[in-house]
């Protein structure tokens, strides 16, 4: 998960370590902002451009504004450390040299191996999100937390035409609903091109098959709770809104 604005780190640092829970990964929080309130990261290594900050470096922690937030909120939803150390999902917090460009991003994310990268729709003038999106390699979710604090997914509402990002997003969302023992509701927009109810009963239809392509029968979901929804409207947007 990249990081670039304080003020959203908590509850970005909340959604991700939910992620990180549905994936079964672990997570890697870089803070690609820049900021440094007093005491500068070193480096072991001059020619290292990434920098691991550990908890126990409580000074260095609290001069990085977004990852000290965000480590804060790492632990409201998973937890202390136990004695040793150890958290689930593992956590490691990072940073590096002055405010990170999309390519370090990148590097930073292909040297950890990553699966799921999470960036923010906006955060202290990084142009991130657009770059990212359009260049990563990886399934690459762009998170705007809106009011949301991040401490629960109870509800999550998943529009789906089928194809095979909304397919993702459907087992995505089945996972993160899984963990949290939330409702999931995935949503079909189907155009008023006839009579409601006939319009109504070919999204139904629609619907059903998208949700067998992803694997996800709400009739045998065992505990998930699976609501399914179709709006009839004329426009996608203003059904999605509704």
């Amino acid at each position: 998960m990249v990081l670039g604005d304080s003020g959203e780190a908590k509850a970005m640092a909340r959604w991700a370590v939910h992620f990180a829970h549905a994936e079964r990964a672990e997570l890697a929080i870089f803070d690609a902002s820049g900021e440094c309130h007093g005491v500068e990261p070193v480096a072991a290594d001059e020619g290292e451009s990434f920098l691991q900050v550990t908890p126990g470096e409580s000074e260095l922690l609290e001069s990085l504004p977004s990852l000290h937030g965000a480590w804060k909120a790492v632990t409201e939803v998973s937890g202390e450390p136990d004695p040793e150390g150890d958290l689930w999902p593992r956590v490691s917090l990072w940073t590096c040299r002055g405010r990170a460009c999309s390519d370090q991003v990148l590097r930073f994310a292909r040297e950890r191996g990553t699966t799921l990268l999470i960036v923010p729709v906006r955060g202290s003038g990084l142009e991130l999100s657009g770059p990212l999106f359009r260049s990563a390699p990886w399934r690459t979710i762009l998170l705007r937390v809106g009011s949301s604090d991040g401490l629960r997914c109870e509800k999550i509402l998943t529009p789906c035409a089928g194809g095979p990002h909304s397919r993702e997003a459907l087992r995505l969302s089945r996972r993160l609903c899984i963990t949290n023992q939330g409702a999931m509701q995935p949503l079909y927009v189907e155009l008023a091109i006839d009579e409601p109810e006939i319009s109504g009963a070919v999204g139904e239809h629609i619907l059903e098959g998208i949700l067998r392509k992803a694997g996800i029968d709400p009739e045998e979901s065992g505990d998930l709770e699976v609501q399914p929804r179709v709006v009839v409207s004329n426009q996608v947007a203003d059904g999605i809104r509704e």
